[in-house]
C-alpha cells in the first residue's frame, strides 16, 4: 500500500466495540482448524480448588476486586482439557466484566489453541480484537495466522507446491496489512513493523524480473508507511531503509532511490522529533494491561494517575501543528489515542464525553454519535453522560432520537432530573415524535411541555418529587410569562409537599418575587403547623423579616412583636432568644451589625453569656437565598472599615469555637481545601474541656431514647413528618383548573 492510498483510510471512524475488525480478521485467519468434539462427552466431574472458591467469595463481596478476578482467571488457565467447559464459563464471565482487556483475550485464545480447538481460538481472537486495542493481542494474532500455515510451509515439496506456498505468503501478508492498518498510529508498533519488513524481505518470491519489482515495491511501501508516523526507535527503521534503497543493484533503481530517500528523510526526521517528545509521556507511565474498573474502586489512585497521563498524551496530539502533521492524520491519531485510553479507563465518563466532544468539534457528527452510543453501553447508569448525549442529539438536530433517549432515561432511572430536562427539551422543540415533526408554533410547544409535566405527576415510580413542581412553575413564570399558572402549580404541589421545607422555601421565593405580601403571610401560616418543629425556625425568620422590612408600608413593629412572642413560646430554651439577643436580628442588615467587633459584653446583664456575634445567628440581610453560601466561622472577621463581612449560621457555641482553628477562616473560601493542612490543623489544636452539664444531657438523652422517643421531643409528635394526604378527587379537580387564575385569599387580622 503506497502513501497516496493511505489518506483515504486515515479518516475512517475507529469504531470501538464493533464487529468490523472481527469481520476482517475472520477473513484473514486460516480456516484449517478442526471442528471441536462434543464437549458433553469429554467433560468430567469438576471439583473447584480452594483458591477458586476463595476468589469466588471475594468477588461476591466486591464485584470489582481485581486480584480476585485475576486469581479466578489463573485457576481457569490451569484447568485440564476435560474441564474446558468450566474454564470457558470463567473466561466468559471475566471478559464480560472486562471486555477491553486484550491480554486476557489472548490468554483465552492460547488455551483454546493449546487444545487444538482452532475454530474456538479464532473466534476468541476475533472478539478480542473487536473490543480492545492491544499490541499484545495483535502480535498473537500474527503468530496464530503463521502457525495455521503448518510447519515448513515455505519449503517447496511434492505436497507443498509453489501455489500452496504463495497462498500461505498471501495469507500472512494480509494479516500483517490488516494489523498495521488498525495500529498505524501506535507509537509502540516498531516491533511489528520490523517483523513485517523482514517477512517481506525473506519470504517474497523473486524468481523473475516481475516478482523482483513487486517485492521491491512492497518493501519500500512498508518502510515509508512506518516512517510516516512518530514511532519509537524510528532511527533504526530509517537506517534499514537507507541501506535497502542504496543496496539496489539496478542503476535506474539507484537514481530513484536517492530521490525517494531525499523525500522521505524530512518526514522521518520530523517524526523522530515528535517520537522523542512523546516517549517520556508514555515510557513507564502508561499501563496498557490494567483492568478497567470504576473510579470509586480506585483506592490507590492508580487509575486517577493514568487519567492524567492519557489527558497529557491526547492534549499533546491535539496541539501538533499542521506544519508537522496533516490535519486528517492528526484527527485519526487523536481518535486512536482516545480508543486506546478507553481500554483502561472504560468506566471514566469524562473520557467518553471529551472523546465525543472532540469528534463533534471536528464536524464529524456520525463519529460523535457512535462514541455516545458506545458510552451508553459501557456506562448505562451514568445519568450525566446520558443527558450530555441528549444535548448532543439536540445540537445535531437529531430531535426524534433525542426525545426517544429522554424517554429511555426516564424509564431506566426514574429520576426527577430527567423529567425536568425532558420538559425543557419539549418546551424548546415541541413533541417531535409525531407526524407533525418540527412544525410547532409557540403555543403548541407550551402545551406539549405541560403534557410532560402531567405525565410526571401521574407517574407511579416516585420520580415526581417537589423539584419537578418547582421546575414546572419556574418554566411557566420565566419562559411562558404566566405567573398565575405558576402560582397554581405551587399550590398544587403544596398539597403534596406541605411538610417539605425546601419546597416551602421555593414557594416563598416565588411570592417574594411577585411582591405578594398577603399570599406570603398565608403561605407561612399554612406551612408552620405542617413542618417539624426543628425546621420551623427559618420560616419564622422569614416571617419576621417580612413584617419588619419587606411588607408594604415599610413594616409593622406590632406584628413583629406578636411573631416574636410566638417564636419564643415555641422555643423557650433557646439562649439566642433571651434578652437583647432576641431582637438583635432587627438591626443586622447588609452585613452591618450594631455590635461591630465589640465582644467584651453583650450588654444585657447576663454575665458569662456568649454575645450574639460570637454565638452566631442567621444573617437576616439575606435570610433565604444565601442559605447555601453561609460561612461557618467562630469569630467575625471585619474589613479595614470595621464592617462585619461574614455571614453566620446557627450552630452550638463549641462548634463555633472549633471553626476558629480551621484554615477556612478567611474572606474567600476555596471549596478544594488542602486536606493535609486541615489534618495538621486538627492534630495541633487544643482539645477543649467537656461542656458543663454534658453528662446530664447525655443521661437524659439516653433515657429519652430508651423510652422509645427516638424521633425527637414529645412536642413534635403531632407534627406531620410526611406529605399531606390529598384526596384523589381533589387532585383531579385541581389539575383541571391548573391553568385558571387562583382565587384571591384575604388574610384575617
Amino acid at each position: 500500500m503506497n502513501l497516496e492510498s493511505d489518506s483515504d483510510e486515515e479518516d475512517e471512524v475507529l469504531e470501538i466495540g464493533t464487529d468490523t475488525t472481527a469481520t476482517k480478521t475472520n477473513n484473514d485467519i486460516s480456516q484449517n482448524g478442526e471442528k471441536n468434539e462434543d464437549e458433553s462427552n469429554t467433560a468430567s466431574s469438576y471439583n473447584p480448588s480452594t483458591k477458586l472458591l476463595a476468589a469466588e467469595e471475594s468477588i461476591s463481596n466486591n464485584e470489582w476486586n481485581i486480584k480476585a478476578w485475576e486469581a479466578l482467571f489463573t485457576e481457569a488457565r490451569s484447568m485440564p482439557a476435560e474441564n474446558i467447559t468450566e474454564a470457558r464459563a470463567i473466561y466468559e464471565r471475566f471478559l464480560s466484566k472486562f471486555p477491553t482487556s486484550g491480554r486476557y483475550w489472548k490468554f483465552y485464545a492460547e488455551h483454546e489453541a493449546s487444545l487444538n480447538n482452532t475454530n474456538e481460538a479464532q473466534k476468541v481472537i476475533q472478539r478480542g480484537l473487536a473490543e480492545s486495542v492491544s499490541m499484545e493481542l495483535w502480535r498473537y494474532y500474527i503468530e496464530f495466522v503463521i502457525q495455521q500455515q503448518g510447519q515448513d510451509w515455505d519449503v517447496i515439496t511434492d505436497e507443498n507446491t509453489t501455489e500452496k506456498r504463495d497462498q500461505c505468503i498471501s495469507d500472512i501478508e494480509q494479516a500483517y496489512e490488516h494489523c498495521l492498518d488498525q495500529i498505524l498510529y501506535a507509537p509502540d508498533s516498531t516491533g511489528i513493523w520490523t517483523n513485517y519488513i523482514e517477512f517481506l524481505k525473506s519470504k517474497l518470491p523473486q524468481d523473475n524480473h516481475y516478482e523482483m519489482g513487486q517485492r521491491v515495491t512492497k518493501i519500500r511501501s512498508a518502510y515509508r508507511r512506518a516512517l510516516s508516523n512518530p514511532i519509537f526507535n524510528i532511527e533504526s527503521i530509517w537506517q534499514q531503509y537507507e541501506i535497502f534503497e542504496r543496496g539496489l543493484v539496478d542503476a535506474s533503481n539507484k537514481i530513484l532511490a536517492e530521490r525517494l530517500l531525499k523525500e522521505t528523510q524530512s518526514i522521518a526526521m520530523a517524526n523522530r522529533t515528535l517520537a522523542r517528545e512523546l516517549q517520556p509521556m508514555v515510557h513507564n507511565l502508561v499501563k496498557y494491561n490494567l483492568l478497567a474498573i470504576p473510579a470509586k474502586y480506585d483506592y490507590d489512585q492508580t487509575y486517577g494517575k493514568q487519567l492524567q497521563v492519557w489527558k497529557r498524551i491526547i492534549k499533546w496530539e491535539m496541539e501538533q501543528t499542521t506544519s508537522n502533521i496533516e490535519q486528517v492524520k492528526r484527527k485519526a491519531r487523536v481518535r486512536f489515542q482516545y480508543k486506546r485510553c478507553l481500554c483502561t479507563l472504560r468506566h471514566f465518563p469524562t473520557i467518553w464525553y471529551e472523546f465525543a466532544k472532540y469528534e463533534f468539534s471536528t464536524k464529524d457528527t456520525d463519529a460523535a454519535f457512535s462514541v455516545y452510543q458506545l458510552s451508553s453501553i459501557a456506562l448505562p447508569t451514568n445519568l450525566t453522560l446520558g443527558l450530555a448525549h441528549c444535548d448532543f442529539l439536540e445540537q445535531a438536530k437529531k430531535l426524534k432520537e433525542c426525545q426517544a433517549l429522554y424517554k429511555k432515561l426516564q424509564k431506566e432511572t426514574s429520576k426527577p432530573l430527567v423529567w425536568i430536562q425532558y420538559q425543557q427539551f419539549i418546551r424548546r422543540n415541541g413533541d417531535v415524535s409525531g407526524k407533525k415533526g418540527l412544525n410547532h408554533d409557540e403555543k403548541s410547544k407550551i402545551d406539549c411541555a405541560r403534557k410532560i409535566f402531567k405525565k410526571a405527576r401521574n407517574s407511579k415510580d416516585g420520580s415526581c418529587t417537589w423539584h419537578v413542581f418547582v421546575a414546572a412553575a419556574n418554566m411557566e413564570l420565566r419562559s411562558n410569562k404566566q405567573p398565575k399558572i405558576a402560582h397554581n402549580i405551587f399550590e398544587l404541589g403544596l398539597k403534596k409537599f406541605n411538610s417539605t421545607l425546601e419546597y416551602a422555601l421555593e414557594y416563598v421565593k416565588f411570592l417574594m418575587n411577585q411582591n405578594d405580601d398577603n399570599g406570603l403571610r398565608t403561605l407561612l401560616e399554612r406551612v408552620i403547623p405542617s413542618l417539624p418543629k426543628d425546621k420551623c425556625k427559618i420560616i419564622f425568620r422569614i416571617y419576621l423579616e417580612l413584617e419588619l422590612r419587606l411588607c408594604k408600608g415599610g413594616g409593622d413593629l406590632s406584628a413583629v412583636e406578636a411573631l416574636e412572642k410566638r417564636f419564643y413560646e415555641m422555643y423557650p430554651n433557646d439562649l439566642m432568644l433571651e434578652g437583647l439577643n432576641g431582637i438583635r436580628y432587627r438591626y443586622n442588615t447588609l452585613g452591618l451589625s450594631p455590635d461591630g467587633d465589640d465582644e467584651s459584653s453583650n450588654g444585657d446583664g447576663n454575665v458569662g453569656q456568649t454575645s450574639s456575634s460570637s454565638y452566631m445567628y442567621t444573617n437576616m440581610a439575606d435570610p433565604l437565598f444565601n442559605s447555601e453560601r453561609v460561612k461557618v466561622v467562630g469569630v467575625p472577621v471585619a474589613d479595614g472599615n470595621g464592617v462585619d463581612n461574614e455571614k453566620y449560621l446557627c450552630v452550638p457555641a463549641f462548634l463555633g469555637k472549633l471553626t476558629t482553628y480551621l484554615p477556612i477562616l478567611s474572606q474567600s473560601i476555596n471549596p478544594l481545601q488542602d486536606v493535609k493542612n486541615v489534618l495538621e490543623t486538627f492534630r495541633s489544636m487544643p482539645i477543649p474541656e467537656k461542656p458543663d452539664g454534658y453528662d446530664k444531657y447525655l443521661e437524659e438523652k439516653t433515657k429519652h431514647i430508651s423510652n422509645g422517643n427516638i424521633g425527637g421531643n414529645n412536642d413534635d409528635d403531632d407534627s406531620d413528618s410526611g406529605a399531606a394526604v390529598v384526596k384523589k378527587e381533589d387532585m383531579v379537580k385541581e389539575e383541571e383548573n391548573i391553568v385558571e387564575e387562583p382565587k384571591t385569599k384575604k388574610r384575617k387580622r
